[in-house]
């Protein structure tokens, strides 16, 4: 699972906290996210370590397993829960790190974008192949950083049970699902060919 930023974190137990409740509540818009993300570093930044790792722990998404499926359909799905559930005790604690570094070298919000439709011009072409392997139009959201002309990306973020929850961007190894190297990029030497892939007739 592809995070903003390489992290060199340990992984730290995954604390389920419930969705803030009154005026603190994110709500499902780009300026929500934005709002929580302001949040999170405004907490790194003043070395608040208690909100910080209650915002990064919201984040994390409840068990993976039925959102997955619902959003991806069965084949996707279970692939992509899998690799979700393998990654997410260490999730938080990334999260917290990539927070924390935006602070300490003074990143600003360039940017919150929410995906709805797969074939979305803005979308590049590490994003496109998750968007578009979506069974249902669940949208995905991203936010950019930059400090001059250098540009970060954290990428995706779904609003699941009342939150913003960190799904990462999903890289699915070939040997969980043949064929896989010719949706996501990955060399063909990667990827045997043993069945053909099928996808939606809505898909160029």
């Amino acid at each position: 699972m592809t995070l903003f930023a390489a992290s060199s974190a340990t992984a730290r137990t995954h604390r389920a906290i419930s969705p803030r409740s009154g005026p603190s509540v994110y709500q499902n818009s780009e300026s929500g996210l934005k709002h929580l993300v302001q949040d999170a570093i405004a907490a790194a930044k003043a070395n608040d370590q208690t909100t910080l790792a209650e915002l990064t722990d919201s984040m994390v998404l409840p068990p993976p397993e039925e959102w997955f499926l619902k959003v991806f359909g069965p084949q996707w799905g279970s692939v992509y829960a899998k690799l979700y559930a393998e990654n997410s005790g260490r999730v938080a604690a990334n999260l917290a790190n990539i927070f924390s570094e935006a602070a300490a070298q003074n990143f600003s919000i360039n940017e919150v974008t929410q995906f709805k439709n797969s074939c979305d011009f803005s979308a590049d072409q590490d994003e496109y192949p998750m968007l578009a392997a979506r069974v249902i139009p669940e949208p995905f959201s991203l936010v950019r950083f930059s400090k001059g002309k250098e540009i970060r990306t954290l990428r995706f973020m779904a609003y699941v049970d009342g939150g913003f929850r960190f799904l990462g961007l999903l890289r699915v190894p070939a040997d969980l699902y043949p064929g896989v190297g010719k949706a996501t990029g990955l060399p063909e030497e990667a990827s045997p060919q043993t069945r053909p892939i099928v996808v939606a007739t809505d898909v160029q």
